[in-house]
């Protein structure tokens, strides 16, 4: 594993070691991303946005839905996880399976059939997660906000959220103004733009 000992600035200044010892393990450096032209690491590190919604990416596999998979994440100003959450079922007592209790699917002739009368969202789960106030942080997701989680959002403090694939859907553009109006800044995360 080749490993940073140190923060240099450029690749006459980098100090590559093999190692499986990972005492001070500071970072990994994939070597393919040195420009050797130019003596500097092109592309890295990845931008704080693409690192949260990677994480977002595979929090959401935790998730059972058979349709769609959401990763949400809360971080301070500090760059620090504060909280993770993904779509899945209420809590049941002990014993008892909540993914066999309660319907993963969309029956839309019987709400009591339907999974949106259930299912936790992954922003309201990261929310209720955390173990410390979510007041001033930012919450990514992998989707869009619905009206409710905006509210939890709100009311929670969260001062910024990025999200994934805009859709212009009532209970979506309706939470986006709901934040708007709270004056909780809104970036739509596009994967397209960073590498």
């Amino acid at each position: 594993m080749n490993v940073i000992v140190g923060r240099q600035k450029n690749v006459a200044d980098l100090e590559l070691q093999e190692s499986n010892n990972l005492d001070g393990f500071l970072g990994y450096v994939d070597t393919n991303h040195i420009d050797k032209k130019n003596d500097s690491i092109a592309d890295y590190p990845i931008s704080w946005d693409k690192t949260w919604m990677d994480i977002c990416n595979i929090i959401s596999q935790r998730s059972k839905d058979p349709v769609r998979k959401i990763g949400a994440l809360i971080v301070n100003d500090d760059h620090k996880i504060i909280s993770l959450g993904y779509n899945g079922m209420p809590k049941v007592i002990d014993g008892l399976d909540n993914d066999k209790i309660y319907p993963w699917d969309k029956n839309k002739n019987n709400i009591e059939d339907n999974k949106y009368a259930y299912v936790v969202h992954a922003e309201l789960n990261a929310i209720l997660n955390a173990t410390q106030s979510v007041k001033g942080c930012t919450l990514y997701v992998n989707y869009n906000c619905c009206n409710e989680c905006c509210k939890a959002i709100i009311q929670s403090g969260i001062k910024k959220v990025v999200y994934m694939n805009k859709k212009d859907k009532s209970i979506y553009n309706i939470g986006r103004t709901m934040l708007r109006y709270a004056g909780i800044e809104t970036i739509e995360y596009k994967s397209n733009e960073e590498k």
